[in-house]
């Protein structure tokens, strides 16, 4: 955050913001192929429920869930992808290639161009 007193920038620091920046550099430089935590949805946290310790009626009143770091992610909310997962990313961008070619604007245009004219007759 940066405030600007007497014609002078002062720069504070915002800690959760470098946080931030310095994992995107990292992802950016590492190059590993990461996907979302199916396990947290990319939050990087999980509810666990509330185990009581103490017998006694816990209808009246549930306790609120636990929420921890993921495990998988180690509460980053991304993960590197398994062998199985890199295999399955290739196969389907080969499919996706392979299944039809792309489409040029100027085809785009014909065909939009076609179909508005004969839904006029």
């Amino acid at each position: 955050m940066i405030e600007r007193q007497h014609g002078k920038y002062l720069h504070r620091r915002d800690d959760a913001l470098i946080a931030q920046v310095l994992l995107i550099k990292e992802r950016q430089f590492a190059m590993t192929d990461e996907i979302e935590c199916p396990t947290c949805n990319g939050e990087g946290e999980v509810e666990h429920p509330f185990l009581p310790n103490h017998p006694g009626p816990q209808d009246e009143c549930p306790p609120d869930p636990v929420i921890v770091d993921c495990e998988d992610c180690e509460g980053k909310g991304w993960r590197p992808m398994t062998d199985d997962e890199l295999t399955e990313a290739a196969e389907r961008q080969a499919e996706d290639a392979a299944s039809e070619p792309p489409v040029t604007m100027a085809e785009q245009h014909r065909a939009a161009w076609a179909q508005k004219m004969e839904s006029r007759r």
